[in-house]
């Protein structure tokens, strides 16, 4: 690991914040190692790239499912997930978007099938704390929402978080 930041860096730095995807956290993350901080085919500065699904259902709705760890990380809890995420393109799904997708669960693409797609501001109602998600079932061969914890460290490179275009 180097201390030293490179001009390369600090521009990739300035072109993420200008992006509005800069947070304390990742401001964070990069003072303390710089050398995790880059673009990757188009990707945010997470390790994975955000993938596309467009033309769902009949009002044709377009959907991003985005990464949210930093290279090494393996899980985080989940306020860091949603905080991460917030800035991004597009804005975030609620329980409008998260129901459209299941009633128009045969236009999502096949390769979403190994992800829980997080839809950030659908809530339990009866507690906050906790965030829906959908996932594929293979045994009922169909998409099911289910809720998780946003305080759990769980939420891993098995997640992602779903924004609308």
């Amino acid at each position: 690991m180097s201390n030293r930041i490179t001009t390369d860096q600090l521009a990739e730095l300035h072109a993420q914040d200008k992006a509005g995807r800069v947070t304390r956290e990742l401001l964070q993350a990069f003072l303390r190692d710089s050398s995790g901080w880059k673009e990757k085919k188009g990707e945010t500065g997470f390790n994975a790239s955000i993938l596309t699904m467009e033309d769902i259902g009949p009002e044709k709705r377009s959907f991003e499912a985005c990464a949210f760890l930093l290279d090494g990380e393996t899980s985080v809890i989940g306020h860091t997930m949603i905080e991460r995420t917030a800035g991004m393109s597009g804005k975030a799904c609620g329980q409008d978007d998260g129901q459209y997708l299941l009633d128009n669960q045969q236009d999502i693409p096949s390769e979403f099938r190994k992800f829980y797609l997080v839809v950030q501001d659908w809530r339990l109602p009866v507690d906050s704390g906790y965030v829906y998600y959908l996932y594929w079932d293979e045994d009922s061969r169909q998409w099911i929402r289910y809720w998780n914890w946003l305080g759990s460290g769980y939420w891993d490179d098995g997640d992602r978080v779903l924004r609308r275009k």
